[in-house]
């Protein structure tokens, strides 16, 4: 819209919107106070899948669901399944450096 004010030439007018009252910050899930973020918990990753439509539709609705976090549903599923393997990881000892090892540890072929 074009005003005319005295003494000036045209003013051209700005109908402006209302501003939404929503918070900023985004439309995303918020986490409750105690829950540490994902991207900055040191004992989570970030990875990246190819899965079947199907299945990413079965985990949505498990999600749901359950009130859980796609991620959190992801992750109980593939623990539960990878539940029967084991490995090795030197920055966990399954026993403290001062423990003696055991015949069963060592090996029968060992002891002597």
């Amino acid at each position: 819209m074009i005003a005319l004010h005295e003494g000036q030439g045209p003013v051209a007018e700005v109908a402006r919107k209302p501003r939404s009252s929503r918070r900023s910050g985004g439309q995303g899930a918020k986490c409750a106070p105690t829950q540490t973020a994902k991207r900055l918990d040191p004992s989570k990753a970030k990875v990246s899948f190819y899965l079947d439509v199907r299945v990413i539709r079965k985990l949505i609705v498990r999600a749901t669901l359950a009130g859980l976090d796609q991620s959190d549903v992801v992750n109980e599923t593939l623990a539960e399944a990878l539940s029967s393997v084991s490995f090795h990881d030197p920055k966990y000892p399954t026993r403290t450096p001062a423990e003696p090892l055991t015949v069963t540890e060592i090996g029968p072929d060992s002891a002597a």
